[in-house]
């Protein structure tokens, strides 16, 4: 499927663009402030608390592992590329339950009261009760499945390849609906997909084309927007998108950030190129771009305020924790930073590096590394 024939090819070019980015970009982002690389000042902020070993995927094909743990404070869920689902004591790190599945999983899953639905790239839906682990449901469809799936209320929803989306039944994974959603993308596009996200009035998917859509709850669109200017290599949307306070914030590799209201009018927009979801905290918008640095903007007026080359590797996005704000790198270090300065603070060597987004469960902050370890640090 395009998913595994793309996915080493991808990665490469999003290495290649972050250590030798083209002409054409390096033109267009010439107008911004000059990358200013701090050095960590290796403050004693955050240690280990635990780690835990995953059954990854194989190192050759699924590699690194993609799939961003989720929490609902006492408990973290996480699935690895080597096709097992965990969930995990955010106290202890201890496994509270397994579920062995029949393909890889590459994306994060979503909470429900009382479940988790996760996806994986041959187009299983899953459903387990989240105290046992126990299946509930399971739904196959003939697409790949790489974004984040979306619970909310009784209905679970999924985009099922780059053009489908379908609302399930949480309660045992009927359709309930399903719109197709016209896209122009082309054969060869960046790895993955945006996921499902929503405000509670709409749902947002971001597509390979660049258009981001807005459906009301039963499937209708609402309206949609090209994002991506013309001309540019790469227009995936494949960054969540973020709603925060009435507003929309999406980013993708065509390289432009956008503040949108909830009807999908442009507030602000900012130059930079990104496949990582932005996090919006405290009056500021953090966004890791493909030059490999972590760049805040202002809220209000989408000011540059800061912008820190870190080790110069592919980061993750970034979380807001203890004050603080975490983000982790291809490379073996997470870094702490002063979100007023871009200070570095603190790194922390995770071995194999994170490209997942680290989470906030209770007092701890739990990252899934390349190489399917999962650590959780707290604050001293």
């Amino acid at each position: 499927m395009l998913f595994r024939l793309l996915r080493s090819f991808s990665f490469f070019v999003l290495v290649v663009l972050l250590l030798a980015p083209p002409a054409h970009a390096k033109k267009e982002q010439a107008f911004s402030l000059a990358p200013a690389p701090i050095k960590v000042k290796n403050q004693a902020i955050l240690k280990t608390a635990w780690s835990l070993g995953l059954k990854t995927g194989s190192q050759k094909r699924y590699y690194p592992e993609t799939a961003q743990p989720v929490s609902d404070g006492a408990r973290v869920f996480v699935g690895t590329m080597g096709g097992h689902f965990y969930a995990v004591d955010v106290a202890t790190g201890k496994v509270i339950w397994t579920y062995v599945n029949q393909g890889p999983i590459a994306a994060g899953a979503s909470l429900g009261d009382n479940s988790v639905v996760f996806a994986d790239l041959d187009g299983r839906v899953v459903a387990l009760d989240k105290s046992s682990g126990v299946k509930l449901w399971k739904r196959r469809f003939n697409r790949e499945i790489s974004g984040m799936p979306l619970v909310m209320g009784g209905t679970a929803y999924v985009m099922a390849g780059e053009r489908e989306l379908v609302a399930l039944s949480l309660s045992d994974g009927h359709t309930l609906w399903q719109q197709s959603l016209e896209s122009f993308a082309r054969d060869i596009t960046m790895n993955g997909q945006s996921g499902v996200a929503t405000d509670g009035q709409n749902i947002y998917v971001g597509l390979a084309d660049g258009h981001l859509y807005a459906l009301n709850l039963s499937g209708g669109v609402a309206w949609q927007a090209a994002l991506n200017p013309p001309m540019r290599n790469f227009k995936d949307i494949d960054a969540q998108v973020v709603a925060a306070g009435g507003s929309l914030y999406t980013v993708g590799y065509y390289g432009l950030l956008h503040k949108l209201g909830a009807g999908g009018g442009r507030i602000w927009q900012a130059d930079v190129a990104s496949g990582t979801a932005p996090l919006v905290a405290n009056g500021t918008v953090y966004v890791s771009d493909t030059d490999g640095a972590l760049t805040a903007f202002s809220n209000d007026s989408g000011r540059q305020l800061w912008r820190n080359e870190l080790n110069g590797s592919v980061l993750s996005s970034a979380a807001d924790f203890a004050g603080y704000v975490v983000v982790g790198s291809f490379k073996t270090e997470l870094f702490v930073l002063d979100p007023s300065t871009g200070s570095a603070l603190q790194s922390l060597s995770v071995g194999t590096g994170s490209i997942n987004k680290p989470v906030v469960a209770d007092n701890h902050l739990v990252v899934l590394t390349n190489g399917g370890k999962l650590i959780a640090f707290k604050k001293r």
